[in-house]
Order: C-alpha cells, then structure tokens, then sequence
C-alpha cells in the first residue's frame, strides 16, 4: 500500500490555526483571541488571513490602543450589517462594504499591507485599497475581535506573514 500526502510550509511571523467563537448580546465586544503581541509590522509589508463567518470583524491593531472598551488605529476585515465590511481606523474611521454575505458560511479574509497601502480581499476578490498614516507610528500590535451588536463570530486559520 502506497500513502500520499501533502504538505504546505509558510513562513509566517504569527498564526492561530483552532477554531474559536466569539459571541455577543448587545452593544460593541472588543475581545482578545490570543494574538495579544505579534511581530512588529511597523516597517514591514504583510499579509493577515483568516477564515471567518458570522458577525464580526478582525483587526490587527496598536496593541497601547485597544482594550474592551476600545480600540483605534487599526485595520479591519469581516463581516457587518449583512455585508463584507472593511475599514482603516485612527480615531476615526474609514470605511466601506464589499458584498452581501451570509452569516452561516466561512469566507476567506486578506488584509495584505505594502507601504502605506492597504488592500483587502474576500475569497481571493480585492474589494477596497485605502490609505494608511500610522503603522509607522506604532511599534507593538495585536490581533482582536470585534462584534457590533449581537451575534457570533467564528474565525479560524489566522495567519501573519510576511510579504
């Protein structure tokens, strides 16, 4: 009997592979989801992945700017309002939507980071570049669930590596 198997090797700084759920009743959760301290992207080109469904976003932010109550100068992908939801947050942000999703099926979300450009891709698709001014700023950072409203988000296989 002869077994094949496959295997991939990445190179990333960071990565979570297990399933978790994040569930919310009311008003804004910003949760913690292990990723309390990453590599330093301050200087560098990146690319942060995940699988995700249900209501919620990912964010890879400022780690000195972010608690439960929280949480500016980041960059976000996931899902909100019924669509995919994008944003570049400082104390203000900006923001978009990609399209309509459902919350019972897993998409696959890119924040990919080159200079100051931001790009972000649902299932391989770009559906937003913007401009970021404060990675440069910020030398420790964190990767964080945040749910408007209620609901449950279910995110797995989160990579950050290089570019």
């Amino acid at each position: 009997m002869v077994l094949q198997e496959t295997y991939v090797i990445e190179d990333c700084w960071n990565i979570s592979l297990t399933e978790q759920s994040i569930t919310n009743s009311s008003g804004t959760k910003i949760t913690s989801i292990g990723l309390d301290t990453v590599h330093n992207v301050q200087s560098d080109d990146f690319i942060l992945e995940f699988d995700g469904k249900g209501n919620g976003v990912l964010n890879i932010g400022s780690k000195n700017n972010w608690s439960q109550s929280t949480a500016n100068y980041r960059a976000t992908i996931g899902y909100a309002d019924g669509y995919s939801y994008y944003a570049i947050r400082t104390t203000s942000s900006e923001e978009g939507y990609g399209s309509s999703e459902t919350t019972t099926t897993y998409y696959h979300y890119k924040i990919v980071k080159q200079g100051h450009t931001v790009k972000y891709y649902v299932d391989e698709q770009l559906i937003a570049t913007k401009t970021e001014s404060f990675f440069t700023n910020y030398d420790t950072w964190s990767i964080y669930s945040i749910i408007w409203g209620s609901g449950t988000q279910t995110i797995k296989n989160i990579r950050i590596k290089a570019l």
